[in-house]
């Protein structure tokens, strides 16, 4: 009996430290390669246990990864494993950022650990395709839920599914710079009013617009958004799910423009109501000019100020105008009547027939000439549902910032996880 205790209990000294490190989300099993670049920490910013990328593709994607990192100090990491073990993506990648030291600046604990560390790291786990998103500390301001899930995400992960790896981690890369550099500039990539990538506006000009921009929808019951993404390909497509996505169910008016063409939705019978045929016309014919020689914060102002100078517009008093009417008939009669009864020298005619003297007219021949043609063209304007979602909403639309958790090492994360 005190054999088999003993032995009992030197196969669990040998075991702890393996399931300790599976646990901290680390692989003993797997060296890194000398070449792969290190973060300001010294951790390699690239782990690719699944061998999905040759030896100069890792190295170069390492070095950027690290020059992302340092540029903005916020550490950018991507992580390549066969399988998750017992966890989900979620704990794996929340794991492996802790347990593993990274986060910049962050300083670990004896174990190696740390905890709230600046960064963010795209998990890979090729057995079922999954994948994860995690953020830590000031990745968690700069890669909003709105910024993953619409911005990173779609750039990305149709590369990985058509396992074109290298690229898709070279995209998933530069956008990340791209977010980085907008929340540093002080405008992270969140739900907004007026969104255009960087190459479009500058932060400044960004900010001056949705802060004039975000008084339309409390002060005049509509709000206006203006995008231009440079790859938003079907924007039909691209509205609707913008407006089933935004902060406000309210009605909404939104300029969207890409590369090649624009486009102007509405939303709500309010703003159907407000915005006629003739204002959108006037309202494409002020902004396009803009668009085409490249002036994106021209476009947006010139739009902002037409919807405004419309929200500003006074109604037509229903009332008013019937009292008008039964007033200005009610004062004419007396003048009429007494203009009637001065004319002595007539008498009531039932048809124009006798005001023609016989035979002084005769049409001989007939036909129809065109003179002239008008032909007007509107606005392309697309009725949309108002979907769920939005501020102190439910219903999974995207509510501004970032949804946070705690990991297994007490450290607070935000991202996004699925399937590629």
């Amino acid at each position: 009996m005190k054999r088999i205790f003993v032995l009992l209990l030197i196969a669990a000294l040998v075991l702890l430290p393996v399931s300790a490190a599976f646990a901290d989300g680390e692989s003993d099993a797997f060296e890194v390669p000398e070449y792969i670049a290190k973060t300001d920490g010294g951790k390699p910013a690239l782990v690719d246990e699944c061998g999905l990328l040759s030896a100069d593709e890792a190295e170069a994607l390492s070095k950027r990864l690290v020059e992302i990192g340092t540029a903005y100090q916020c550490d950018v990491i991507i992580v390549t494993v066969p399988d998750l073990g017992y966890k989900t993506a979620e704990e794996y990648a929340d794991d492996y950022f802790d347990y593993n030291g990274y986060g910049y600046g962050a300083t670990p604990d004896e174990t190696g650990k740390t905890i709230d560390g600046d960064g963010i790291l795209l998990l890979l786990s090729m057995a079922d395709r999954d994948f994860a998103i995690g953020t830590s500390g000031y990745g968690i301001t700069a890669f909003t839920d709105y910024g993953i899930q619409t911005y990173l995400e779609p750039a990305f992960l149709p590369y990985l599914g058509n396992n074109d790896y290298s690229q898709g981690f070279r995209v998933f890369a530069n956008d990340c710079e791209k977010l980085l550099r907008m929340a540093r500039d002080g405008m992270p990539y969140d739900v907004t009013h007026i969104l255009a990538d960087p190459l479009y506006m500058t932060q400044t000009e960004l900010t001056n617009a949705n802060s004039r921009a975000e008084v339309y929808e409390p002060n005049y019951g509509i709000a206006a958004y203006f995008f231009r993404i440079a790859d938003a390909n079907d924007l039909d497509a691209f509205a609707k799910r913008f407006m089933s996505e935004r902060v406000s169910e309210g009605d909404c008016i939104l300029f969207a423009a890409n590369a090649t063409e624009h486009k102007i939705f509405l939303r709500g019978s309010d703003a159907e109501q407000k915005f006629d045929d003739a204002d959108l016309k006037a309202i494409e014919e002020a902004v396009v000019p803009y668009l085409d020689a490249g002036d994106t914060n021209g476009a947006v102002t010139t739009y902002l100020d037409r919807c405004e100078s419309i929200f500003k517009r006074h109604p037509i008093n229903l009332f008013a105008l019937i009292a008008s009417l039964f007033g200005g008939g009610v004062l004419a009669i007396g003048p009429v009547n007494k203009m009637k009864r001065q004319m002595t020298s007539v008498s009531k005619q039932t048809s124009a027939d006798s005001y023609l003297a016989p035979q002084s007219f005769m049409l001989k021949q007939n036909s129809d000439v065109l003179l002239g043609s008008h032909v007007s063209r509107s606005v392309h304007v697309v009725q949309t549902s108002s979907g769920s979602g939005g501020r102190g909403g439910g219903g999974g639309g995207f509510h501004g910032g970032s949804s946070t958790h705690t990991s297994s090492s007490g450290g607070t994360h935000g991202g996004h996880s699925g399937k590629f």
